[in-house]
């Protein structure tokens, strides 16, 4: 009985539970839009200094989010969020394969870093495209039929889920069979690595690298109840977080504009205000300027196309 149990312990593969996998993804999800409110915060504060982080931030993003997974899953066969649960990457066509192979890495950073990257800035462009009045065909014939692809999307990976729940499939998404890979809770170490023959420079990674790691895993945890608390990052949570503007002076002749829109000096045309600055302007004047440079034409502050509203007057009816 013993020989036998044995031999079922070195082939199984221990498999996630569904409230791992969700939990893993859940973290996964959570970075890019807690890192994306700090940034938030920082160009709010300071826009001259830091308005350049949310300029470029999903750029930025990319890099950060490269590093950290490629040193993840070289040293720990696992995405970030997946060691942060216990979980570690493995070959289900070889379960008792040590490591990834170098495909099966470089398709998982694919998956990690690369199709997450495109899928925020693609939600960004449909978001412009949404708010744009006249829209080329082929950009309106996309627009169309992408919630209906964002719908088959999901419906294939709940599809998957189940199946993984009830033992059908190894694989808990579509990406994952995508990678090669699967998820399997991965075994404590205890054993201390040998650092007597590595170089100064690599005994110094070896020892400083897992502190990092644990300060990573830390943040992350403090990101994710962050965004917990403060609940999604709709409009209300974007302005309670920026500062509230100080009234600007009053320029030389200022009453003589009284009523009339800061980039076009014409009367509005289609009130629309911007609630980061509390100015109202032409509702085409304020999109196009925002499109092109995502900042207030009078305070500086940090604005995109979402934070518009429209101003209902008496004299609209």
């Amino acid at each position: 009985m013993a020989e036998r149990g044995a031999f079922l312990t070195s082939t199984t593969v221990s498999r996630p539970s569904f409230f791992e996998v969700l939990a893993q993804e859940n973290l996964a999800s959570t970075i890019h839009p807690a890192l994306k409110r700090i940034a938030n915060f920082l160009a709010a504060s300071n826009p001259r200094v830091y308005g350049w982080i949310l300029q470029w931030f999903d750029e930025i993003y990319l890099v950060f989010n490269y590093c950290v997974q490629t040193h993840y899953l070289r040293n720990y066969g696992a995405s970030f969020a997946e060691t942060f649960y216990g979980l570690k990457r493995v070959s289900l066509n070889k379960p008792n394969a040590a490591f990834l192979t170098t495909k099966q890495k470089n398709l998982s950073l694919v998956v990690i870093v690369l199709i997450d990257y495109v899928k925020n800035k693609l939600a960004l462009l449909i978001e412009e495209w949404k708010n744009r009045s006249n829209l080329e065909p082929p950009k309106a014939l996309f627009l169309k039929y992408w919630a209906n692809m964002q719908v088959l999307w999901r419906a294939v990976s709940l599809a998957n889920l189940l199946s993984y729940m009830n033992g059908g499939t190894d694989y808990h998404s579509p990406l994952m069979r995508f990678a090669g890979v699967g998820l399997k809770n991965a075994e404590e170490e205890t054993e201390l690595r040998d650092t007597s023959n590595l170089s100064i420079w690599r005994r110094a990674i070896a020892l400083i690298g897992p502190g990092l790691a644990r300060c990573l895993e830390i943040s992350a945890f403090t990101l994710q109840f962050l965004q917990w608390w403060h609940g999604d990052d709709g409009p209300r949570t974007k302005l309670v977080a920026l500062p509230v503007p100080s009234a600007p002076p009053l320029l030389p002749g200022g009453q003589e504009y009284s009523g009339l829109c800061p980039l076009c000096l014409r009367p509005w045309n289609i009130e629309t205000v911007l609630p980061v600055s509390g100015f109202v302007f032409c509702y085409k004047c304020i999109f196009q300027h925002l499109k092109e440079t995502k900042r207030c034409p009078v305070t500086n502050y940090p604005a995109t196309t979402d934070d518009l509203l429209r101003i209902y007057s008496m004299r609209n009816h």
